[in-house]
């Protein structure tokens, strides 16, 4: 078997399992690194911009809840960087299809910048009414990334009752090339407050 089946193989199992999966070294460190400078470039333009809460006229920016940059990746003007990262989340999108059948059809996603101090409250990435994500998948870009600068995923079992409490599941650090990903509509995660600037590449496969 070889690395990136190795790799299929193990977010295969881990969804199927868990519901969520890791792997480190998903991306290369240096496409790494060139989409951290694609943001800081995007940062001095004034192209990344608050992220906002729902959708449509429910639409809001509430930075006690959401503190997040984000720039929405346009796929008919990518950079080089984009495109290379985007390449292997349409690969990853082929192998789950034909591992899980999971009739994965399109791929949105967007480049996240979080400054010191952000922080995003617990949610599921599906929009009230609609189960178009399914998969949520998070590549970590930070170089240098040490436990202490803070910035965790953490993933919570699915809610199986009303006003029941979720257990942790997880905490997630975000590590330059890594990759996580989990099933949009059923784990409820939440991103700790982050101690240093952490860039990620966020996507969502949709039927």
């Amino acid at each position: 078997m070889d690395r990136v089946d190795a790799k299929i193989e193990s977010i295969s199992a881990g969804l199927t399992e868990h519901g969520w999966a890791v792997v480190p070294d998903f991306l290369d460190m240096d496409i790494c690194q060139d989409l951290v400078a694609n943001i800081r470039t995007l940062q001095q333009q004034g192209l990344m911009h608050p992220a906002g809460i729902g959708r449509g006229e429910q639409l809001q920016v509430d930075a006690s809840v959401r503190s997040d940059l984000i720039y929405w990746i346009d796929e008919t003007k990518l950079t080089p960087p984009q495109e290379l990262a985007l390449s292997h989340l349409h690969a990853l999108q082929l192998a789950l299809n034909r591992s899980l059948f999971l009739g994965l059809r399109s791929v949105e996603a967007h480049l996240t910048l979080y400054r010191p101090g952000g922080a995003y409250a617990k949610h599921v990435d599906n929009f009230q009414g609609t189960s178009a994500r399914v998969l949520s998948c998070i590549i970590y870009l930070t170089p240098d990334y040490h436990h202490a600068d803070g910035g965790q995923l953490r993933l919570y079992q699915a809610e199986t009752a009303a006003g029941v409490a979720a257990n942790i599941e997880v905490e997630i650090d975000p590590r330059g090339g890594t990759l996580a990903c989990f099933l949009s509509e059923t784990v409820p995660h939440e991103v700790l407050t982050s101690h240093r600037e952490r860039y990620s590449l966020t996507a969502w496969f949709r039927r």
